[in-house]
């Protein structure tokens, strides 16, 4: 249970980034699309960062609930569990709110006369085109995505099959392995909506974070999300003889 918490607390370290580095490469990797940033808009968040005393990035903050998965779970309820305390952590509406109530941000918000959700949303847009930065020197978004969805099937197959097995003369060692696949049906869940963001962004918030990466280092927060990172690149690496099969193609095998 403490492996699938941990991981899930590790995700919310993203939107505080890492001073470590921002590689340049080739855009040809980045994802294609419109872009959600604007270098006026960059320009602004930064300008307020930095009047807090900080002065960096704000992580977004842990959710005041603090209610732990039910590992007993069947599966489709783990991974609707993880992925909604996903969805919540990066919520702007939610973090917003969270900085609203703190002085120091609230007085930065009134001076500028921007909303703690408009501040939490740029933070979190800046955030990811960041990591994707950094992430595409090391791996390619198309694989991490690919063997996201592909490790969150398998996770949930597997807990699925121990499942079809239960009787009520589980042996210990039968329950210790139901657990245990619980658990990596959680981790994988709670991977699979990061990965999903880090591939989603756009090529021209990517090009933005490289153009004004001098501005932006200052206020990066070392080694906020070194571990994250390397999570994501280990995920993204490429697997020998991995085969995953599309849906038609599992239902054709079947017949």
């Amino acid at each position: 249970m403490k492996t699938a918490c941990l991981v899930l607390a590790s995700l919310g370290l993203l939107l505080g980034c890492s001073s470590n580095s921002m590689e340049s490469q080739s855009s040809s990797q980045a994802e294609s699309g419109n872009g959600t940033l604007s270098e006026t808009a960059v320009q602004l968040t930064l300008e307020m960062i930095q009047q807090h005393p900080a002065g960096k990035i704000p992580e977004f903050t842990p959710l005041d609930d603090q209610t732990t998965p039910e590992f007993n779970q069947p599966a489709s309820r783990i991974i609707v569990w993880f992925q909604s305390q996903v969805q919540e952590i990066y919520d702007p509406a939610r973090q917003g709110g969270a900085w609203e109530r703190d002085p120091e941000w609230a007085q930065i918000f009134k001076s500028q006369h921007t909303s703690g959700e408009l501040f939490a949303t740029r933070v979190r847009d800046l955030s990811l085109a960041i990591i994707r930065v950094r992430f595409d020197v090391r791996g390619d978004a198309d694989r991490l995505l690919e063997h996201a969805r592909h490790d969150l099937k398998r996770a949930q197959q597997r807990l699925e099959e121990c499942d079809a097995q239960r009787s009520g003369s589980r042996k210990s060692a039968d329950r210790e392995q139901r657990l245990q696949a619980a658990i990596e049906l959680g981790r994988a869940a709670a991977l699979l909506p990061l990965a999903e963001m880090v591939h989603r962004v756009p090529a021209a918030d990517v090009e933005l974070v490289r153009k004004m990466s001098r501005q932006i280092k200052p206020v990066l927060r070392p080694h906020a999300n070194d571990d994250l990172l390397q999570e994501l690149v280990e995920l993204a690496r490429p697997r020998n003889n991995q085969i995953i099969q599309a849906g038609y193609e599992a239902d054709e095998s079947r017949n």
